[in-house]
């Protein structure tokens, strides 16, 4: 910031900066404090970070219109799916056949929400097109998983064989 204020004075280079060190401080420094800190309440502090350090760098970019309409919703959708895989993973039933399925579908609600709204941002409407192959994929590997969840022998077959 010195730098910036005194030597570089026509740019705000050290905006960047400063947001990737507040980041790295959020998401490190809470964890040595306090080992037992929530993981939801780190997931949503992480979020958050993330949130201030993109309107930080609307200041360098000299528009905030793309952090309102585009930066700042997806920063909330991807907040909230890693609030739901974590409570999945912590609150359900865990394996890792289960794991691998909450994570699958995780991923498809992710990938879909934020093609939407980057398409709400540059055409005004939505027009799936790489998120439904990466939704399909996903599809199809929650349906094998459940598959495997619901009849023992297949599991215990794919068990034997995978050595898990």
């Amino acid at each position: 910031l010195l730098l910036n204020l005194f030597v570089f004075s026509n740019s705000r280079w050290s905006l960047a900066v400063i947001g990737a060190c507040a980041i790295l401080w959020v998401i490190f420094v809470p964890y040595l404090i306090n080992r037992k800190m929530s993981p939801f309440l780190a997931i949503l502090l992480d979020g958050l970070i993330v949130a201030v350090y993109l309107y930080i760098l609307t200041f360098m970019v000299g528009t905030d219109q793309w952090f309102w309409g585009m930066g700042l919703p997806i920063v909330i959708l991807s907040t909230v799916v890693i609030e739901g895989f974590s409570f999945c993973v912590r609150k359900l039933p865990r394996s890792i056949l289960t794991v691998g399925l909450y994570f699958f579908s995780a991923v498809a609600v992710l990938v879909m929400g934020v093609e939407s709204m980057i398409d709400c941002y540059l055409g005004g409407r939505v027009n799936l097109s790489w998120s439904m192959l990466v939704f399909t994929i996903c599809l199809i590997v929650d349906i094998m998983i459940i598959t495997l969840l619901s009849r023992r022998g297949l599991r215990d077959a794919v068990r034997r064989r995978l050595h898990f």
